[in-house]
């Protein structure tokens, strides 16, 4: 009995003991929260398409990883990904309306809307008016005047800024290699996931190809769609263009072999996948094949242009957040390391 009494009463003076020490009695330090926060809005479909989008995606985990300089405040990064149209819509809707933090409820001071594609500007026909006075957005894979264009007809003011990488230089490489193995070509394909009526493309590509190729009759654009419709902007349209780039890359094919076309450019986002599911098989004799924003692949012969676009957004993101006067349009390229590429330079 003796024995136990101790063991107890050891234990009852450890207790006060840990009491006294940790002062349970003095309220603890509130917790409020990120004050600032960066939302991406991606289109459905969009992530896992082994390029862009994912290049965004790894952008904010850098972003979460290594945070804002000492004495910025670290934001909460989030981002929006649906399967359709009318739910991205709608989730977006609800970003706009609450700018509360969803775990401590306190109101963020500041928040970042990073919009992926240009075609989702005018969703704001739908919004206008909702963005709260610490909202700011950031356009993606537009020019100036686009950016000047969403100002003004939404009434954004300065709330509104541009991000973008130019693909010119490994366009004119491309060129340069096309003069020099295929100079009795006097077309170039270029196959688009969207038509210029649906997308506005500001990577260069079509504009270097012309200048240096001859005139806009020198390159054939081919889109897989001329139709925006709800069944566009779907996972489940992703899945019927990767079945359309391979076949596309299959007929591409056969005009290579009756000596039609030996090179193709291709910028089809998620469905670039399916043009090397061609490649991947293919004969060994077959055409040349440029895939904008696709990464290094080993097992299909093709050349690829790869624009960082996370590094891109993660460092702007972090200027930011550090409170830094953020110009109207930031544009990269070739000439500061943005844009790489695995053409021969002839």
């Amino acid at each position: 009995m003796r024995k136990t009494f101790s063991i107890a009463a050891l234990l009852f003076l450890v207790l006060s003991c840990t009491q006294k020490v940790v002062q349970p009695d003095q309220p603890a330090e509130e917790q409020a929260g990120a004050p600032l926060q960066v939302m991406v809005l991606f289109a459905p479909g969009q992530l896992g398409d082994n390029g862009y989008a994912d290049s965004v995606m790894a952008g904010l985990y850098s972003l979460k990883k290594e945070g804002t300089p000492a004495g910025a405040d670290a934001p909460d990064v989030r981002f929006i990904s649906a399967d359709t149209y009318r739910e991205t819509i709608g989730q977006l809707d609800s970003w706009l309306k609450n700018n509360a933090n969803p775990f401590f409820g306190k109101t963020y001071e500041r928040r970042l809307l990073v919009i992926t594609e240009s075609y989702m500007v005018s969703w704001f026909d739908e919004l206008s008016g909702q963005l709260q006075s610490g909202d700011d957005i950031l356009l993606m894979k537009v020019n100036e005047q686009d950016v000047k264009d969403a100002a003004e007809v939404y009434a954004l003011g300065r709330k509104v800024h541009g991000l973008n990488i130019s693909a010119a230089g490994a366009a004119r490489s491309f060129c340069d290699y096309m003069k020099a193995t295929a100079p009795r070509e006097e077309t170039l394909p270029f196959f688009r996931l969207y038509s210029e009526q649906i997308v506005s493309y500001r990577d260069s590509l079509y504009e270097t190809f012309c200048q240096e190729l001859g005139g806009a009759e020198a390159v054939y654009l081919a889109p897989l769609t001329t139709v925006a419709s709800e069944g566009v902007f779907s996972s489940t349209y992703e899945a019927t263009a990767l079945e359309s780039a391979f076949q596309w890359a299959n007929m591409m094919q056969q005009a290579y072999n009756q000596d039609a076309n030996s090179l193709a450019v291709v910028d089809l986002g998620g469905a670039n996948a399916g043009w090397d599911y061609f490649l991947m098989d293919a004969p060994e004799k077959t055409f040349t094949s440029l895939l904008l924003d696709a990464r290094p692949m080993s097992l299909a012969r093709r050349f690829h242009i790869v624009r960082d676009f996370g590094k891109a957004l993660s460092q702007w993101c972090v200027r930011w957040a550090g409170g830094e006067q953020m110009p109207l349009m930031e544009v990269h390229g070739a000439w500061d390391g943005y844009t790489t590429d695995n053409i021969p330079k002839m």
